[in-house]
């Protein structure tokens, strides 16, 4: 048989516990100085940058202040400046009404402006003439001239003068229908025609508004031709002025 060794228990009093480790070593007094001066040192660098933070929020404020000042005195400046500007074109405007408009009859022309008002009343008028001829006689008549720039030969049968050049002159048929015919006619096409843009749906779907277009596209394209017509009826427009 095998024979088997039997190792008995040892005693619980034989039994030793292993060592504890050894306890923190406690900090120093120089240790505890140098994390002091640290934490100082950081609390400083902190409330230098705040400082310094605070004197460019003060620095930028004063800037600010400075640009308002110069804006507000901007701004006055240039209200002024208007003012006077203002004052002085009232001050020419009054003068040029006291001794009248010094425009020549080639300088009244291109001075004309036909408007949406002077367009309705053409629509509103039978003859194409007549319109122009009460045109003519409104503008002169609203007006203050130092030299009329068209008026009237009394007693002959249609004669007109015009001041051009600082000279009076009997106007031509050819004058006429170069100098005012046609330049009346570009005006008077041009404002037609922003009228016709502006109302073309209208135009386009209102039978009325249609035919009050066809109806003076056709007077007006047919204005230049005119000429004769329209010189006679403006002597005696303008005989009835004088």
């Amino acid at each position: 048989m095998k024979r088997i060794k039997i190792i008995p228990r040892p005693k619980p009093e034989l039994l030793v516990p292993p060592p504890s480790p050894p306890p923190p070593p406690l900090p120093t007094a120089s240790v505890v100085a140098n994390d002091k001066a640290s934490d100082k040192r950081e609390e400083h660098a902190r409330d230098i940058e705040i400082n310094n933070l605070k004197d460019d929020i003060s620095n930028l404020k004063k800037e600010m202040m400075d640009l308002k000042a110069q804006f507000d005195n901007f701004i006055k400046q240039s209200q002024q400046q208007q003012s006077q500007q203002q004052q002085s074109h009232q001050m020419q405007q009054q003068q040029q009404l006291k001794r009248g408009c010094i425009c020549d009859f080639v300088e009244w022309v291109d001075a004309l402006e036909i408007t949406s008002e002077d367009l309705e009343k053409l629509f509103n008028s039978k003859d194409v003439c007549d319109w122009a001829c009460s045109f003519v006689v409104d503008d002169l008549k609203k007006k203050s001239f130092e030299h009329v720039p068209i008026c009237s030969i009394k007693g002959s049968k249609s004669d007109i003068l015009i001041y051009i050049s600082k000279n009076w002159t009997k106007l031509t048929d050819e004058e006429l229908l170069v100098q005012f015919v046609n330049k009346i006619f570009k005006k008077l096409l041009r404002t037609f025609t922003d009228w016709k843009n502006e109302n073309y749906k209208s135009i386009m779907m209102n039978d009325k508004v249609g035919s009050v277009y066809h109806t003076n596209n056709a007077r007006i394209l047919s204005f230049n031709e005119n000429a004769t017509k329209l010189k006679l009826k403006l002597f005696n427009a303008l005989n009835n002025l004088n």
